[in-house]
């Protein structure tokens, strides 16, 4: 497995976009919520949590998955089968199963919105934390389904393949 060759660019956009939704929500959103959310503070928690749930579930379900056909493309290269690497490199997750992913990640992430917060520092901890895991999950979600191309790609491809899969 060949490690991120950049870090800083794997953990930056993540960083950004939690940065971002914090300062939107804290500069924007916050001060248009009223006080009165407090009283529906246990429907707004259960909106939360079974949002962030389902979100989790599916990230590990849709990980699993990703980790697993890049684990048979890495297979197919170590064992020097060119027809199953034609077969198992081009796979990737279905566009509209990213789609759903990524809003059910959104509707996450503003859930949090919802909370009526006291203090800046526990505001930016559950906004920005959650905001940044659901962004740093599914970039490695995406980038684990281009194993020619992702930051964690497979090793040793060797070029004629990689050209007779990218030429398709």
């Amino acid at each position: 497995m060949k490690l991120p060759n950049n870090y800083l660019t794997f953990f930056l956009y993540p960083l950004l976009f939690g940065l971002v939704s914090f300062l939107l929500f804290w500069f924007v959103i916050q001060p248009q919520i009223p006080v009165e959310f407090k009283s529906h503070e246990s429907l707004i928690n259960t909106y939360a949590l079974n949002m962030f749930v389902g979100w989790l579930f599916f990230s590990a379900f849709l990980l699993m998955r990703a980790d697993e056909e890049w684990k048979k493309t890495d297979s197919a290269i170590r064992s020097k089968n060119f027809e199953k690497f034609k077969l198992e490199a081009p796979k990737m997750v279905a566009l509209s199963v990213r789609i759903t992913h990524a809003i059910i990640g959104l509707l996450s992430i503003t859930s949090f919105y919802l909370f009526y917060y006291v203090h800046i520092a526990l505001a930016f901890v559950l906004v920005f934390g959650t905001t940044f895991v659901i962004a740093i999950t599914t970039q490695t979600l995406w980038d684990l389904d281009d194993p020619l191309d992702g930051l964690i790609q497979v090793e040793n491809v060797p070029a004629s393949w990689r050209k007779a899969v990218k030429g398709k």
